[in-house]
């Protein structure tokens, strides 16, 4: 049984939200690593550090 035109649209549909949504999570992992390891150190202080 063949799938209709319109759940072909749909999987399409999620697929490329899951899709943006990883994007979107690497994204936030790739900045949050570098504001670690640039910013932070140059500012000097760390969040932890801080927080204690």
């Amino acid at each position: 049984m063949s799938k209709s035109h319109y759940e072909n649209e749909l999987d399409l549909y999620v697929a490329s939200k899951i899709k943006k949504e990883k994007s979107n999570e690497l994204n936030i992992c790739v900045l949050h690593s570098i504001a670690l390891h640039i910013i932070f150190p140059v500012v000097g202080f760390h969040p932890m550090k801080t927080a204690l």
